[in-house]
This record gives structure tokens, C-alpha cells and sequence, in this order.
């Protein structure tokens, strides 16, 4: 911003309210589902928390895999969460996850 003209490299919105809205229309495409896997890191707790609060209120069972030490090992995230055989997946927005 105080260099006007320059470009913008990337974009990270935290907002816990997309997170709910998401849980929420995740439930609507599928609505005979009830096991969501949610995908978030340190940077991403707060929307985790609001995403968590929202399932739980729509009766679904959360299965989180939180990611640790960037770069994070994305191959182990997903082995580890197709083991516990979620049947909806959401990915929380963090500036870690871009790459």
C-alpha cells in the first residue's frame, strides 16, 4: 500500500465466518453425509474452531488433521485421513498451504 503499482503475490483471508458457511454447504451437496475431514495448521485455528463449532451443530463427526512444522508433508496429511475414512473434506485457508 505505500508503494502503489507494485504487484500483489498472493492473497490469505482468515475469516471463521467462510469456514461455518462452508461446513454449511459442504452438508447441503451432501446431505447424506456425516464424517467431515478438515485439513488446518496454526495459522488457520481460528477458522478451524468456527468450522468445528458448525458441524457439530449440523451432527457431523470431525476428523482433524492439524499440520505441523511447514513445509508441511501433505502425502502423510492425506494417507492419514483417508485411514479414518472422512467422507467430506475441507481445507482451511493458510498462507502455508499456497505451495
Amino acid at each position: 500500500m505505500a508503494h502503489p503499482g507494485g504487484n500483489i503475490t498472493g492473497v490469505f483471508v482468515r475469516l471463521p465466518e467462510l469456514a461455518e458457511k462452508q461446513v454449511e454447504i459442504l452438508t447441503q451437496t451432501f446431505p447424506d453425509r456425516t464424517r467431515l475431514g478438515v485439513l488446518w495448521d496454526a495459522l488457520s485455528a481460528d477458522q478451524f474452531n468456527a468450522a468445528e463449532n458448525r458441524a457439530k451443530s449440523l451432527n457431523l463427526h470431525v476428523l482433524s488433521m492439524k499440520l505441523e512444522r511447514p513445509p508441511y508433508d501433505f502425502d502423510a496429511a492425506f494417507q492419514s485421513l483417508v485411514e479414518n475414512s472422512p467422507q467430506m473434506l475441507l481445507v482451511l485457508s493458510s498462507p502455508h498451504f499456497i505451495a
